[in-house]
């Protein structure tokens, strides 16, 4: 079974955040897809959307022999079974608050542009934060 590599972004702004991020980690594992390295638990500012409730952020290394779109349906999975909820944004706002959010940034070297899937993550370039905790993760290792 052949393991790929893929470069994970987890982030929390409800509730208790830190916990929120531990326990995606642990449904990761749970799914087939092991964590090797994670980066320092960071909180940032909301982007895209005004809220009272700054993020806490993590960069995590994970193995996995699931294809990319596999990935991304069990992280959505694990996303709704923590109760991540899809409201639509303000006027003018891309984005709101949510229990745990996690994003595929890479994953191997494959570049994919389809509807429903981006890699690279376009955000590492729209977001300032993304490349700031990717810098920071790969300084560390």
């Amino acid at each position: 079974m052949t393991h790929h590599k893929a470069i994970l972004l987890l982030g929390s702004n409800k509730f208790n955040k830190k916990a929120n991020l531990q326990l995606a980690a642990e449904e990761l594992n749970q799914h087939q897809i092991l964590i090797l390295q994670t980066g320092n638990i960071t909180e940032t500012e909301a982007e895209g959307f005004a809220s009272n409730e700054n993020f806490l952020n993590q960069i995590v290394e994970v193995s996995t022999h699931l294809s990319p779109v596999q990935l991304l349906y069990t992280v959505k999975n694990i996303e709704y079974r923590m109760g991540r909820e899809y409201p639509k944004p303000k006027s003018g706002e891309k984005y709101t608050d949510r229990i745990i959010d996690i994003d595929i940034l890479y994953y191997d070297n494959l570049h994919i542009e389809c509807a429903f899937l981006n890699i690279p993550h376009p955000q590492i370039q729209e977001r300032k934060f993304v490349g700031k905790l990717l810098k920071n993760y790969y300084s560390t290792l």
